[in-house]
């Protein structure tokens, strides 16, 4: 019922009208730390009611309570899988569970900010928009030469592994490293399914959506972890200003939508020299094909890293690609797709001095320019025909362009988020990507 296309204008409607409101008043929240006029210095509201005054007291309150406690939690699970002291699997286990716990009620308290009257109605993002000159300023060297926003780590960080427990289909652990980008300059977290009785697996490196936390609520979906039980190891990456790397005062994923353009380039350029260093792990730890994949924001990273690897030693460069939901061409989404109008992404951008030609010029650095180092017979892709979030004939273009056999292409009639949910379903894509990477 819900993998059909009437599905995705309600979830549009939903998430910008709905969900983003009340994530932007959370996150404003969360800055606060307690403070009342604090929050509402935040979230710009003048006036309120005595009554809707004390019932955001006690939220505030409330909220601040179980930020600090998913903090401890949080600490308490980084000293058990990455600390001195040798952490038996059942303690490991049961300090994840504790920090999902924790993290879940906290995120969950975006909902009681219901509590505010509809005429305060808060935008869903807070945007901060450069002007094309000052990003001029900043990146103009970066145009002439685009791999170099790419370059590969060197020195790559170090990886840790944490100790293992038992996972949804086999083992899992946790890897985390220094980002390599100087920008994020903090610390990157993936979560690792092992198959059982494997060895030297293949590996899948997923990146999730824009907005998408898997690690902050108790249970989430998962797209790809039924791989795990066909003898594919699958690592997760938790994306920059996403989850544990969100700054505190915005939700997860704001700033890439906030600081159009500047924010989509930090973030494609971090997550690609990221998912670079864990490529390079997976090859150490296995000597199975690696594969690089996502969906919707996780897709375009993976594209990214497909183009600029011809320039990356060979551990780095990925051997397949899974692309769910993406498109050639993001700098043109910014204007003419749907979740940006709906965000107003378009408007802020137009309010400070951007074009769509303006924009154009920036797209070897933000969009997949040139041909990918994976052979055309290893891509494979999940594509909407009815997708206006990233147009169906935006990823149509790129893989005509990158010569991708028919076969390898799945395009169903489902807008973006119905196509998301029609993949657990169909696993057809899955099925060739086993079939690639040699499960």
């Amino acid at each position: 019922m819900l993998a059909r296309p009437w599905f995705d204008p309600v979830a549009l409607h939903y998430l910008a009208w709905r969900f983003f409101p009340l994530s932007r008043a959370w996150a404003a929240a969360m800055a606060a730390e307690g403070s009342l006029e604090r929050f509402l210095d935040g979230v710009s509201i003048p006036r309120t009611s005595r009554a809707t005054r004390r019932r955001l007291g006690a939220v505030l309150v409330g909220l601040e309570r179980l930020r600090v406690a998913a903090e401890a939690a949080e600490e308490r699970w980084r000293e058990a899988a990455f600390g001195p002291a040798s952490v038996d699997g059942a303690k490991l286990a049961e300090a994840e569970t504790a920090r999902r716990a924790a993290a879940h009620a906290l995120m969950a308290t975006r909902r009681q900010f219901t509590l505010l009257p509809r005429r305060h109605l808060i935008p869903p993002v807070r945007y901060a928009v450069p002007r094309p000159a000052e990003f001029e300023a900043r990146y103009a060297d970066l145009l002439a030469a685009p791999e170099r926003a790419y370059a590969a780590p060197s020195p790559a960080p170090e990886v840790a592994e944490s100790g293992r427990c038992t996972g949804p289909h086999g083992t899992q652990h946790w890897i985390r490293f220094a980002s390599p980008s100087a920008t994020m300059a903090d610390t990157v977290y993936a979560r690792v399914l092992e198959p059982a009785g494997v060895a030297d697996p293949p590996t899948l490196i997923f990146g999730h959506g824009l907005w998408v936390e898997g690690e902050q609520w108790r249970s989430m979906p998962d797209l790809v972890a039924t791989l795990c039980t066909r003898g594919v190891r699958v690592v997760h990456v938790e994306s920059p200003w996403h989850g544990r790397r969100a700054p505190l005062g915005e939700y997860g994923g704001e700033r890439f939508f906030a600081t159009a353009p500047q924010g989509v380039l930090e973030l494609f350029s971090a997550q690609a020299r990221e998912v670079a260093v864990i490529t390079a792990w997976a090859r150490r730890s296995s000597a199975g094909r690696v594969a690089v994949g996502g969906i919707s924001l996780g897709a375009q990273v993976a594209q990214l890293v497909a183009v600029h690897a011809r320039h990356w030693p060979a551990e780095m460069r990925p051997d397949a690609l899974l692309l769910i939901t993406s498109c050639d061409r993001i700098d043109a989404v910014a204007f003419t797709g749907s979740l940006c109008r709906a965000f107003r992404l378009d408007r802020a951008l137009r309010a400070r001095g951007w074009s769509a030609e303006e924009l154009a010029r920036w797209r070897p650095l933000i969009d997949p320019v040139g041909a990918p180092a994976v052979a055309p017979e290893n891509v494979v892709a999940v594509l909407g025909r009815a997708d206006s979030v990233t147009p169906y004939a935006l990823g149509k273009a790129l893989l005509e362009r990158w010569g991708v056999p028919p076969e390898n292409v799945f395009a169903r009639r489902q807008g973006h988020f119905s196509a998301a949910i029609g993949a657990f379903r169909d696993v057809r894509h899955l099925d060739r990507l086993h079939q690639i990477l040699g499960g």
